[in-house]
């Protein structure tokens, strides 16, 4: 049995899970199927960044900084632009991105870590177009908040199911060595460019005292299957 993969619980199928965000705001948005709100429509980040750069210690946004991650207009609705031949697909290299935030400014973040992805194609894939497992690798030097997301170890494995859709959307399910695939979310394919935006972005919810406070947990990936 599949299950799906929420906002707020991103990186739980290999470890811990951060609390739900509150999803009855009007000014965040929960990302489930790849919708992003504006203010994150490009999760980029500097490979020059250092501290004092940091998200969430200046006046910065996301689209001021450049991995090559970029979620696409609309983040990832399961589509393809170009017709595909997962014959080809025999290596998995790219870049994925966590965010995670709690702030009263909603572009704010308590960390971004950027990691290496360098992966391989299996063969145990029974309903999927492909299957890779995927060993990622953190980027100290673009990445920033490392102690505050100390739950998300410097390396990890990931394994990666693209699976296409009757009506011929693809989807990414994930899992892991001890654990089933699960539903991630939706991803774009151009030519052998993967792509996805999973999470939720500025949620906003209510303190005890009345200040508004905007929650973010998403992750992004881009892979070339070559």
């Amino acid at each position: 049995m599949w299950n799906r993969v929420t906002g707020g619980c991103l990186f739980l199928v290999l470890s811990g899970c951060l609390r739900d965000p509150d999803p009855g705001g009007q000014e965040g948005e929960e990302i489930r199927q790849g919708d992003m709100v504006e203010e994150s429509t490009t999760l980029e980040v500097d490979t020059g960044a250092s501290p004092e750069d940091a998200p969430g210690q200046d006046d910065s946004t996301d689209s001021d900084r450049d991995t090559g991650l970029d979620g696409g207009e609309g983040g990832g609705t399961g589509t393809t632009t170009e017709p595909v031949d997962p014959d080809e697909w025999i290596g998995w290299v790219g870049a994925f991105r966590i965010e995670r935030g709690s702030s009263t400014e909603p572009t704010a973040r308590d960390c971004v870590l950027v990691f290496d992805m360098q992966g391989t194609r299996t063969d145990d894939c029974a309903d999927c177009v492909a299957g890779f497992t995927v060993r990622h690798e953190l980027t100290p030097d673009a990445s920033s908040g490392q102690d505050v997301c100390a739950d998300v170890p410097a390396t990890f494995a990931r394994d990666y199911e693209v699976r296409e859709t009757d009506d011929g959307r693809f989807e990414l399910y994930i899992g892991g060595p001890d654990t089933s695939p699960v539903f991630y979310g939706p991803a774009e394919i151009a030519e052998n460019t993967l792509s996805w935006t999973v999470g939720s972005v500025a949620i906003p919810s209510t303190t005890d005292g009345g200040e508004t406070v905007y929650r973010t947990d998403v992750e992004t990936g881009v892979a070339t299957l070559d």
